[in-house]
């Protein structure tokens, strides 16, 4: 099982995604409830730009802001 089959369909939240060495990074899942096209985004490559994963927040889980 991935990461990512621990979020039900419709659902969103966060996963933890094994990178290697032991480590792993956190990463925020919305699934679909359909089967379809998919799409990634990505946010905060720099560190201290919070617009980014602001704006990511507002446009996946609007009802979290």
């Amino acid at each position: 099982m991935t990461a990512f089959a621990r979020i039900e369909p419709g659902e969103v939240g966060w996963v933890e995604v094994p990178v290697g060495d032991g480590r792993a990074v956190a990463a925020f899942v919305a699934r679909g409830t359909r089967a379809g096209p998919r799409a990634v985004v990505t946010a905060g490559v720099h560190g201290d730009e919070y617009e980014g994963p602001a704006t990511c927040a507002m446009r996946v889980w609007p009802s979290a802001m």
